[in-house]
């Protein structure tokens, strides 16, 4: 996920952010497709027959998450334009304590004591690298 993020931030200072979004949405889609081949292939499945056990609401629940997913990449573009490939790995190591967050609040998730106090280091740690990084680069101003 690092060599992601950094070719990300040099990608996405290179070209605009919609062709590579468009392009990131391109390579995934290429990608799920040959694992989803590879699968149904496997288990004996075949993709008609999956497609015929599939609801109209399935279909268009599908289509909301597909949208969200590809606003989620044109904002992670977005964003990596403005911040250093450090700033931005340290925004995503933190993907576990919002998605725990959001389980709890969302989901009634319970959380055990030492989940809490995983997520309590993880975003002290982010706070201590970036205000040590901070401190440094007024140092070097001065």
């Amino acid at each position: 996920f690092a060599v992601y993020t950094v070719l990300l931030g040099k990608v996405s200072k290179t070209f605009p952010v919609d062709q590579v979004t468009a392009g990131l949405r391109l390579w995934i889609s290429i990608f799920a497709s040959i694992w989803f081949m590879l699968e149904s292939t496997r288990s004996g499945v075949s993709v008609p027959m999956l497609f015929q056990s599939v609801s109209g609401s399935s279909f268009l629940l599908l289509g909301i998450l597909s949208i969200l997913v590809a606003g989620s990449t044109y904002t992670q573009v977005y964003g990596q334009r403005r911040v250093s490939p450090t700033e931005a790995s340290l925004l995503y190591s933190l993907l576990p304590v919002w998605s725990a967050t959001a389980g709890y609040l969302v989901f009634g998730e319970r959380l055990r004591l030492e989940q809490i106090l995983g997520g309590a280091l993880m975003i002290s740690g982010s706070l201590y690298a970036q205000r040590k990084k901070e401190s440094a680069k007024k140092a070097n101003e001065a």
